[in-house]
C-alpha cells in the first residue's frame, strides 16, 4: 500500500490536539466550547511545524528509505511558505479570538509560542541551529515554552 504524502506528520499533528486539546474539555462546562477550535488549531499548528521541521532535517535520509514527507512531496521552498503562512494565520487567530470572544487574553500569552517556532525556523534554514539532537531540543522547548506562559499567566493574568 503507498504512503500518503504528509499523512505522518498531519496525524501526529492530530493526535496531539486531541490529546491536549479535545480530551481536557470533555469535563470542561459548555461555557468553554468556543475556545476548542482554538486550543485544537494552537495545538495542531505548533506541532505540525515541529514535526515537519523535523521531517525537512531528516529529508535525505528519508528520500533513501522511500518515506513520502512533506517537504519530499512538494519541495523545501514550498514547505517553507506552508509553514510561514500557518504561523501568520495562527499569530491572526490568538490575536482576533479574544477580541471577538472565543477565547481569553490567554491567548496573547501563546504568541511567544508562536514567535519561537518562527525563530527556530529561521534561524535551521539559515543554518545556525545544528541538526540532529540539538534541533529536537531546541524545537521541543517550544512545548515547555507553552507551560511556562500558562504559569506566567495564572501568575499575571487577568
Amino acid at each position: 500500500m503507498a504512503q500518503i504524502p504528509g499523512s505522518k506528520e498531519i496525524f501526529i499533528s492530530i493526535a496531539w490536539a486531541v490529546s491536549t486539546g479535545l480530551i481536557p474539555f470533555l469535563g470542561s462546562p459548555m461555557s468553554f466550547l468556543s475556545s476548542l477550535p482554538i486550543v485544537l488549531a494552537f495545538t495542531f499548528s505548533m506541532v505540525f511545524i515541529r514535526t515537519v521541521l523535523i521531517d525537512v532535517k531528516d529529508v535525505q535520509g528519508d528520500r533513501i528509505i522511500g518515506k513520502e514527507t512533506i517537504p519530499i512531496a512538494i519541495g523545501k521552498g514550498n514547505t517553507k511558505i506552508i509553514l510561514v503562512v500557518i504561523s501568520i494565520l495562527l499569530t491572526v487567530l490568538l490575536i482576533v479570538s479574544p477580541m471577538i470572544g472565543w477565547t481569553s487574553g490567554f491567548s496573547y500569552y501563546l504568541l511567544p509560542c508562536v514567535v519561537y517556532a518562527c525563530g527556530y525556523l529561521y534561524f535551521y534554514h539559515k543554518r545556525l541551529i545544528p541538526s540532529g539532537l540539538a534541533c529536537e531540543g531546541i524545537t521541543d522547548f517550544n512545548f515547555i515554552l507553552a507551560g511556562v506562559m500558562v504559569v506566567i499567566w495564572r501568575l499575571f493574568g487577568t
